[in-house]
């Protein structure tokens, strides 16, 4: 049965077609405005690498410093000697853990060292800078913003790296130094 004959003479029938027409031209406006402000909205971000090129982690030196070293395999890290620290080690993975109280809670980062881990699954579609160790192996330095002031960030190699997830501004100022003090300490034979 033709649409002709639903309708019982031509000028309905044409009545029907403007409004059908006007209908997909509605849509088709809303299907454009949508597109263009999620696109204002959510600008396209990549995995892909940064257009900089890798930064090279540092050789590890034998300096005093005034504080502790944790290593977590090929990296290890500057941690200021009053810290608490936390060693956990589970069937599948090892991390140090480090606990700071800021803002009336107890907030912590971790120094991955072991098992499945990732440093690109914490911030993987944010801005992020490519690392390279002395060895060749390629890793990331993360950062994002989640929620209302709540930072992240993840950097290092796969199955070896520091992260912090949704801590505040305070504990950041902390944690990063600790995360920037990172050098590469080549495996002895």
């Amino acid at each position: 049965m033709s649409r002709r004959k639903l309708v019982q003479d031509d000028k309905s029938y044409e009545m029907v077609v403007v409004v059908i027409k006007r209908k997909e031209i509605e849509l088709l406006r809303l299907v454009v405005i949508t597109f263009i402000s999620a696109s204002l909205m959510f600008p396209a971000c990549s995995i892909a690498d940064d257009v900089r090129p890798a930064s090279t982690i540092p050789v590890c030196t034998n300096v005093k410093v005034n504080a502790r070293f944790l290593s977590t395999g090929r990296l290890r890290y500057v941690v200021p000697r009053n810290a608490i620290v936390k060693k956990v080690k589970d069937i599948d993975y090892g991390e140090y853990r480090i606990f700071l109280k800021a803002q009336g809670r107890i907030e912590f980062m971790a120094l991955f060292s072991w098992g499945n881990g990732s440093p690109y699954g914490l911030c993987s579609a944010e801005q992020h800078r490519s690392l390279r160790l002395p060895d060749g192996t390629e890793g990331v330095d993360a950062r994002c913003t989640k929620g209302t002031n709540k930072e992240s960030r993840s950097t290092g190699f796969e199955s070896e790296y520091a992260y912090y997830d949704s801590v505040s501004s305070e504990s950041v100022k902390y944690f990063d130094p600790i995360i920037d003090s990172m050098c590469y300490a080549s495996p002895k034979n």
